[in-house]
């Protein structure tokens, strides 16, 4: 009898189905990110402010146009003076972490969390040197973009 059973369950396990292994995410961008974004508003400790600069270099003005094309993120800024800036956008395969590199030597990296939900991209940043932000809330930078519509 108890043959019996060893039988029937290597039979049965061996004719089961094997899963697909999970596909990782590209180091270099999320499918999900790519597009065109509008930024619709900016928080800074809790309070709305119009534009925000990190220490890094990093720029976002509410009303900027963030492009995000393999792996690469281009911020402009309007009719403005002031120049488009090119990063490189890493995301991490596991879990919401990205690290946005300046394509322009002298610059320090920027680290981040992202959050998408639906047509809407939240950003959280830190200052360079102080570390990458756990979650989102009214002590970091905050930026809420909007997909574009085509």
């Amino acid at each position: 009898m108890r043959t019996m059973l060893v039988v029937s369950a290597v039979l049965l396990t061996e004719f089961a189905p094997v899963p697909f292994p999970r596909a990782d995410r590209p180091s270099n961008g999320h499918p999900g990110l790519a597009g065109s974004w509008v930024v619709e508003t900016i928080r800074v400790n809790g309070t709305d402010v119009s534009g925000h600069s990190q220490s890094g270099g990093l720029e976002f003005w509410v009303a900027d146009v963030v492009e995000i094309e393999r792996g690469i993120v281009r911020i402009s800024h309007g009719n403005s003076a002031r120049n488009s800036a090119l990063w490189e956008l890493c995301v991490q395969s596991e879990g919401n972490d990205l690290d946005l590199v300046p394509m322009v030597k002298g610059q320090k990296s920027t680290l981040g969390i992202y959050r998408l939900q639906r047509r809407i991209l939240l950003l959280s940043f830190r200052s360079p040197g102080w570390g990458r932000p756990r979650a989102f809330s009214e002590r970091e930078a905050v930026i809420v973009l909007r997909r574009k519509s085509d």
